[in-house]
């Protein structure tokens, strides 16, 4: 795990928060852990998807306060320039971001699912960010379709209820949340 680390230490830097809290006397405090990339103490970077600003002021892992974290560290983060409720669990703390709420991806749907059709509601997961959306289009080996079945590939154009912040080499997953038996529908990425 540590030579898989040290080979993302060199990528620009990219932080996933899952929690996020005031505290006294410190200000904004978030919880997360360094995707790729080399943090320091007093590096800028922007809250994606909603594209505020914000500064490092002091980073610790483990209560231990420290100068820089590589990748693979577990940080908790005081941050200048933003407040929590700004935040959102999943949000990515990076310099930039591909941010869209209408998305193409290329999908690999389960064996066990039902079809995924054309204006079905489903979830999008990216990362911890999840949320509601709908399927735009689908296309197999490019010609439009109106269904994929299971097990099979296909481009599908999905239109999420908000933002979603993401990288090009992120993995999203659909699922569908109402299905008693498999709710995995597909594992996807940016197509």
């Amino acid at each position: 795990a540590k030579k898989a680390n040290a080979a993302l230490n060199d990528l620009p830097p990219r932080i996933m928060v899952d929690h996020f809290f005031n505290v006294t006397g410190i200000g904004t405090v978030v919880l997360g852990i360094v995707l790729q990339g080399t943090i320091k103490v007093h590096d800028q970077f922007t809250l994606f998807p909603v594209k505020r600003p914000s500064e490092i002021r002091s980073i610790q892992s483990n209560d231990v306060e420290m100068k820089t974290a590589p990748a693979g560290t577990r940080v908790g983060l005081a941050l200048k320039g933003v407040q929590s409720k700004e935040f959102d669990r999943g949000y990515i703390m990076s310099k930039d971001e591909n941010v869209a709420s209408k998305i193409t991806l290329q999908c690999r749907l389960s064996k066990f699912t039902l079809p995924l059709g054309v204006g079905d509601a489903v979830h999008l997961f990216a990362g911890l960010q999840d949320m509601p959306a709908i399927i735009s289009s689908i296309s197999i080996g490019g010609k439009e379709a109106t269904q994929a079945q299971a097990g099979s590939e296909c481009t599908v154009a999905i239109a999420a209820q908000n933002d979603v912040a993401y990288s090009k080499n992120d993995r999203f997953l659909i699922v569908q949340l109402n299905n008693p038996k498999q709710r995995f529908v597909a594992g996807c990425s940016v197509g």
